[in-house]
């Protein structure tokens, strides 16, 4: 079992894979410093060039209690999962989640603290980022509005704060919005570590959001249902062109409106005041703080979207290797079936 177990989990588009790609940069650095962050080469090279990542761990069943039987885990070193997907299995499970915790830390767990790690954001920079994510990689296609309506995580911040509470969890909150400029040092004075003890990554902001052309393309795409569509569109775009300036998807004053009255109800509860230090909890603002932030939904319908030339260059290339990834499963699909006809006929 390890000495002590560290979880930065998330939660999602609070500059995760930024600090994962400083993790993946640095594991000699870890290691010297006594902490064990327990990677695969291949994820480990992907996300220190600065590609979007999923973490060193997936958080679903089972995930922990398999880490615990590898072997990868030493029992004299801290250990560091990073993953925002663990946010979403302690919301989601959080039974099933406690039961894996407890495999890892063993029959006495009081001799493995758990420290966890939370970035929140304020919820309307959040939520538009978080409609630009599942449009990007969720294979979303409803419009800002649309899931603003769908928007939960206060509440379900909440819910998991106090299923980490109750098993004897050190939670550390802190808003990304408030510390994004230096997001890298917060996570090294969480680790205890020295300033400057993780690498800095190469590309500044891993996973931005879309431009409002990417936006709408990879939207109109996920309505033709196909799978993975993103691996063609938004993955290669904001990989290969991550120095590109996101833009703000169109949103009706009254929509907002709505979005902010919701926030303010939840943000502003007992139960949220009780739960998240004051310091560090998220800003709601008025409709007059983001006056003319949103293009008008009703212009759309005439919108003109443009990319750049590197933009399309981007895109052409990742289209043509999709389309010969297609042809040589064709051809293989075509191989197999002559053989089994030539068998056939041979049995026959």
């Amino acid at each position: 079992m390890p000495s002590s177990l560290h979880l930065h989990i998330g939660h999602g588009k609070t500059g995760s894979s930024y600090l994962q790609s400083a993790l993946a940069l640095s594991l000699p650095a870890l290691e010297a410093a006594g902490i064990c962050y327990p990677i695969d080469e291949a994820t480990a090279r992907s996300a220190g060039e600065g590609n979007i990542s999923g973490g060193n761990i997936h958080g679903r069943a089972g995930a922990l209690a398999q880490l615990a039987a590898s072997g990868r885990v030493p029992n004299d070193r801290a250990c560091l999962l990073s993953a925002e997907s663990l946010f979403y299995y302690i919301m989601k499970s959080p039974e099933g989640f406690l039961e894996d915790l407890a495999a890892l830390r063993g029959p006495d767990p009081d001799r493995v603290p758990l420290h966890v790690l939370l970035y929140l954001r304020d919820p309307v920079d959040h939520a538009v980022s978080h409609y630009q994510q599942s449009v990007k990689r969720g294979n979303y296609t409803g419009t800002l509005a649309d899931s603003l309506g769908l928007y939960r995580l206060p509440a379900q911040t909440l819910r998991v704060l106090e299923v980490l509470r109750g098993a004897g969890a050190e939670v550390t909150i802190l808003n990304y919005s408030r510390h994004r400029a230096r997001l890298l040092p917060t996570l090294e004075n969480w680790l205890g570590l020295a300033p400057g003890t993780l690498e800095i990554p190469p590309v500044a902001q891993v996973n931005r959001s879309p431009t409002r052309a990417e936006l709408e393309l990879q939207r109109l795409v996920n309505a033709s249902e196909a799978r993975q569509s993103w691996r063609v569109v938004s993955d290669p775009l904001c990989n290969q062109l991550p120095e590109i300036r996101s833009e703000q998807p169109a949103l009706s004053s009254g929509a907002l409106a709505a979005f902010l009255d919701q926030m303010a109800a939840v943000i502003g509860s007992d139960a949220y005041a009780a739960a998240v230090p004051e310091a560090e909890r998220p800003r709601v603002g008025t409709l007059a703080d983001y006056a003319g932030r949103f293009p008008d939904p009703d212009a759309q319908d005439e919108a003109v979207y443009s990319f750049t030339a590197a933009q399309l260059q981007v895109l052409a290339g990742a289209i043509g290797a999709e389309m010969k990834r297609s042809d040589h499963l064709r051809d293989r699909l075509e191989k197999a079936r002559r053989q089994i006809h030539r068998q056939k006929k041979t049995a026959g």
